[in-house]
């Protein structure tokens, strides 16, 4: 090591002396320098290969005249050459003057990052690895400064290496005082892959502290994995930068024109905050994130990645925002989110973060929830043990802690295959007490407008709930919600008032108590012909087989009607009531919520008025109730006709009766058609049997002759 120095002083007996100096500094060897002192840094930099140590500068200090300068420094430390000066006047008067520059620049910046590894603990052996591709070496860090009226100006601030490129440039007012700050930053790169890596390197370094090197190892494994997520998804550029005004007298700051460019997002906002120094600081941001890839970017975070029906789901959203208040109450008004092609406008306030208490107002034009649901090919492969483990239980915890009060609005709404229009639902949600009022949309040519209570103890829940259906036509709807052929059509008029309580679904079905009463209009029973049931019975009764029909099994009905009492889960029917042109129809009966069970019986009679091709063959059956049982589940219903002793015999009865009407009818159009005379009906107004008097006998004619006569009249 070589140190020289000169240096001339005046004014001794001044509280502080004059000096003019030079100052030489040369260490050919560091490690071997700090090695002979003891210190621990010889052997973190003993793998350094470039150990010169060089300075050299000149200064100078006019106290009574409130001057320093430093004209000269030069330095070279471990391959960086640096350089700088600094000229300071005026330094005891309350606006000092200061004027300098300052620039660092070197070859090879992985080298200092080696050092800075030695020094940091992490393994300087990594850096090659870590900056594999790195094109450009250089490390350059320069600026100017100097002061204006009391303000300290930095006009150009410059940083290079690593593939990052800073510039930025600043005023600072006040400094010894209520500082202030104005300036701006702009912060690009072209490999962020690099610069994960590196970062992954140094989280590996030793820490202070139990289990911390395993938290950081793992640390180290997800920004290395992360790293290669972004280079193979192309997305290593990368780009940051706002203006800055921060005003500690007036205690407010602003940052203007923020924006974020990084990992496939566009972020752009303006932040402005008051009273920096309070327990709450209120704040006010503009917000606005450009169209990006939701699903993309999940992936690339190794996030989970919801799987949806619709592979183009989550693959577009942009969002406009502004967020006032404070780190306790906030609020989000506008709001203005865009999700592949759903438009959501509104408002939303947090009104008490601790206590999670949310209000909000939205409306969404258009939104279709069955895109977002998991394919039919992940619900098919759920298990009886993974359905088991599903939600069958209300989380009574999360309920009493909701605390929510807002409205929603829909358009166009698809959910669970159905189409709804103007859909509403008003919650006001606190201390597990919920209420959902209304709840209401217009659907399938009609509307509902219902409501729903719902109340969360600490063991159970107590549910109610209202609604009326009107108009709405009833085989769409079903076809939607299941995606099979409906069990029934027609213009449906339902209400129903509902309660129950428990915790798991088969507890609440089980405890189901309510009323309901329907009603459906110009529609049909699908899955059953009763038409088709009674001609069988009739077709039996005279030991023949009916011919097989290929037409859809369908009752139709001008009118169904009726009410339902629901108590312990077990619904009860009394006064069904089906009218068509055809048939009467009215039936009673049960069925269990819980095993899905049915037991009813239905009372068929043909309608006096059946005629036309769908009443042939149900003559015999004229004046006969005929009992149909109705048997099985909800999903694979049975109808069997049980006629009793009573009514077979008024059917042998109706079938004598039809076959003496038959034949009487029969000979009189074999009469007719053979052109046979009939007896002279009696005069007008005469009764049946009063004889006439008696006309001129016409000539005799044999029957053989009148019979060979008429035939040959027929095949003429």
């Amino acid at each position: 090591m070589l140190l020289s120095a000169q240096m001339e002083m005046d004014g001794l007996n001044d509280p502080i002396p004059g000096c003019l100096g030079e100052l030489k500094l040369d260490i050919h060897d560091l490690v071997q320098l700090l090695a002979t002192f003891e210190s621990p840094l010889a052997r973190q930099l003993a793998g350094v290969k470039e150990r010169t140590v060089t300075l050299h500068s000149q200064f100078s200090a006019e106290p009574t005249r409130g001057r320093f300068s430093l004209s000269r420094l030069e330095a070279n430390l471990l391959g960086t050459v640096i350089s700088g000066q600094l000229e300071a006047t005026e330094v005891d008067s309350s606006q000092p003057q200061v004027q300098g520059a300052f620039k660092a620049q070197g070859p090879d910046l992985p080298a200092l990052l080696a050092v800075a590894a030695r020094l940091g603990g992490a393994d300087p052996q990594k850096i090659p690895g870590a900056v594999r591709g790195l094109k450009d070496r250089n490390l350059l860090l320069e600026t100017e400064f100097g002061s204006d009226g009391g303000e300290i100006t930095i006009p150009s601030l410059r940083a290079k290496g690593v593939g990052l490129n800073l510039e930025s440039s600043w005023r600072l007012r006040n400094p010894l005082g209520d500082m202030g700050v104005q300036g701006e930053w702009r912060l690009a790169g072209d490999d962020l892959p690099l610069l994960l890596r590196l970062a992954a390197l140094f989280a590996e370094a030793p820490r202070q502290g139990p289990d911390r090197g395993e938290q950081v190892a793992e640390s180290g494994d997800e920004l290395r994995n992360l790293a290669d997520r972004v280079a193979a998804a192309g997305q290593q550029r990368f780009r940051f930068g706002s203006e800055l005004d921060l005003d500690l007298a007036t205690d407010r700051a602003l940052v203007n024109k923020f924006q974020a460019a990084a990992l496939g997002l566009q972020l752009t906002a303006d932040l402005k905050a008051e009273q920096l120094r309070s327990t709450l600081p209120a704040f006010e941001l503009d917000l606005k994130l450009d169209p990006f890839n939701p699903r993309a970017l999940l992936g690339l975070l190794d996030l989970p990645v919801p799987e949806t029906a619709d592979r183009q789901a989550l693959t577009r959203m942009d969002l406009v925002a502004r967020l006032s208040g404070n780190r306790e109450k906030f609020t989000l008004n506008p709001i203005d989110l865009r999700l592949d092609g759903t438009n959501l406008l509104g408002e939303a306030q947090i009104n008490d973060l601790s206590k999670k208490e949310l209000a909000f107002k939205l409306a969404i034009d258009r939104l279709d929830l069955d895109r977002y649901l998991p394919p039919e090919s992940a619900k098919a492969s759920a298990t009886p043990e993974t359905a088991a483990a599903a939600a069958t239980q209300l989380p009574l915890e999360l309920l009493r802690q909701l605390r929510l009060k807002g409205e929603l609005k829909v358009a166009e709404l698809k959910i669970s295959g159905l189409k709804l229009q103007n859909f509403l639902i008003a919650i006001d949600a606190a201390d597990g007490k919920i209420t959902v009022d209304p709840l209401a949309s217009e659907l399938y040519g009609g509307s509902m407008v219902g409501n729903f209570n719902l109340e969360a103890g600490e063991q159970t829940a107590a549910i109610a709930t209202a609604n009326r259906i009107s108009g709405v036509q009833a085989g769409p709807l079903l076809r939607d919600l299941t995606g099979k052929k409906e069990r029934i059509r027609g213009r449906a008029e339902i209400d129903y008032r509902l309660s129950s309580q428990g915790v798991e679904v088969a507890e609440l079905k089980g405890n189901l108590n309510g009323e309901a009463n329907f009603a459906f209009r110009e529609g049909a029973v699908v899955g059953v012909n009763i038409g088709r049931l009674l001609r069988q019975v009739g077709a039996l009764a005279q030991g023949r087989t009916l011919a097989t029909d290929q037409q859809e099994l369908v009752t139709d009905f001008s009118e169904l009607t009726g009410s339902a009492r629901i108590v312990g889960g077990l619904i009860d029917n009394r006064d069904l009531s089906l009218k068509s042109p055809l048939l009467r129809l009215n039936g009673q009966g049960s069925a269990n919520l819980v095993s899905e069970e049915v037991d009813y019986l239905l009372s068929a009679t043909v309608a006096a008025t059946a005629e036309g091709q769908e009443g042939r063959g149900l003559e015999e059956l004229r004046g006969i109730t005929v009992p149909i049982r109705v048997s099985g589940t909800f999903s694979e219903l049975r109808y069997r006709p049980e006629l009793g002793v009573g009514g077979l015999e008024q059917l042998q009865q109706n079938l004598r009766n039809l076959g003496r009407s038959f034949r009487q009818e029969g000979v009189r159009a074999l009469e007719g058609l053979l052109g046979v005379p009939q007896p002279p009906s009696p005069p007008n107004g005469a009764p049946a049997g009063t004889e006439s008097a008696p006309a001129p006998a016409p000539a005799p004619v044999k029957p053989e002759d009148q019979l060979k006569d008429n035939l040959r009249r027929l095949f003429r």
